[in-house]
């Protein structure tokens, strides 16, 4: 069975499964932690609690965001934000520690109120999804009474297509937000995690819940299990996708997939059962996963043709990772014509990540 993260990340929303959380977090950390370190300039201290900080938002939001198209650009941006957090907090508490030492003799200026936010999202059958937001720390007051004028919306349509160019069925179309500070109104905004929506038999789909003014910076994608996503299509970066979507008319193209088959076995040469098998990046989130058979054989459909990656991990076992390359000649597209064979070593278990637990083992266990 192959599991996308919005699969793992339903699984987690759904069923409260640490080990689909734990997928998670190994297929995204590296990305995460080295983004975060890049923005709070080398400081490894603030990197790793902006790290922290993005995947327990992860795990807070994941209800909202297991159809979101990118769940890599939503992490990307979340560690921008955070980052900028960090790093204000920092010049505030040192501003702080400046007066509270010219005005007093305590060694230890007081800790800075912890950062949250109140976020109310009105949904409503023929209306614009609307969100409301304030953040306290930041010195925002939340009222006690509000009063929300909701927007008509803007429908959007279009079709599901194969790499052959045939309407797909029960394809799924998930769109998402680019971040554009600038233009974010508050407390009252029309911004959203994530729209899903699936295909009829014909390949056709339509949305209604977006506002007019979320159009232009919109972004999404079409998935299906049987076949590789479609690029990611930005409405600010395609010039016709806007008119397309208002009439219809907006195509989304999947790719040809390959099946990737395989063994895995342990030194002595017996099968591993249940060990997880990705096909892909750890941190692409088009990548394929499954799991191996009883005895050690793994099918794994809808994988991206062309050289891979192939991990592999098991309980009690340590980590292994091939690299089609070695198998494979470089002009040979479909993977699915060779077998693979990934040999388990005995190692220590993956730790688990959990909400509130720090993760450095888990950076240098990766």
């Amino acid at each position: 069975m192959n599991t996308t993260d919005d699969e793992l990340l339903t699984r987690y929303a759904r069923d409260s499964s640490e080990a689909a959380f734990a997928e998670l977090v190994r297929r995204h950390i590296n990305l995460v932690y080295s983004a975060a370190l890049r923005q709070v300039n080398g400081n490894v201290h603030q990197a790793e609690d902006v790290t922290q900080a993005v995947f327990t938002n992860l795990a807070r939001k994941a209800a909202k965001l297991t159809s979101h198209p990118s769940i890599t650009g939503w992490l990307y941006t979340t560690t921008r934000f955070e980052a900028a957090n960090i790093r204000r907090s920092g010049e505030r508490r040192n501003i702080r520690d400046q007066e509270a030492h010219a005005m007093t003799t305590i060694l230890n200026a007081p800790e800075s109120e912890p950062d949250w936010l109140l976020e109310l999202t009105t949904r409503k059958d023929d209306f614009a999804d609307t969100q409301l937001s304030w953040r306290p720390p930041n010195g925002q007051m939340i009222p006690s009474n509000y009063i929300l004028r909701i927007d008509r919306p803007i429908a959007i349509g279009g079709t599901v297509v194969d790499a052959d160019g045939k309407p797909v069925a029960g394809a799924k179309v998930s769109w998402g937000q680019e971040d554009d500070p600038t233009a974010l109104k508050l407390p009252q905004n029309h911004n959203f995690i994530h729209l899903e929506t699936t295909t009829a038999q014909d390949g056709r789909w339509q949305i209604n819940r977006m506002a007019e003014d979320t159009i232009p910076l919109i972004c999404g994608k079409a998935s299906h299990s049987d076949d590789v996503n479609s690029p990611i299509e930005y409405v600010s970066q395609n010039k016709t996708m806007e008119e397309q979507l208002r009439n219809g008319k907006f195509i989304f193209q999947l790719g040809r997939a390959a099946t990737v088959t395989g063994t895995v076995v342990d030194n002595n040469g017996s099968p591993v059962p249940d060990a997880n098998i990705l096909i892909g990046s750890l941190s692409e989130s088009g990548g394929r996963s499954g799991k191996t058979a009883d005895d050690g054989t793994f099918s794994v459909h809808g994988c991206r043709p062309g050289t891979q990656l192939v991990p592999a991990h098991a309980d009690a076992f340590a980590a292994t990772t091939i690299d089609t390359d070695a198998n494979i000649s470089p002009n040979l597209v479909d993977v699915s014509r060779i077998p693979f064979h990934l040999i388990l070593k005995p190692g220590a278990k993956r730790p688990m990540f959990r909400d509130g637990y720090r993760i450095q083992t888990c950076l240098r266990d990766i």
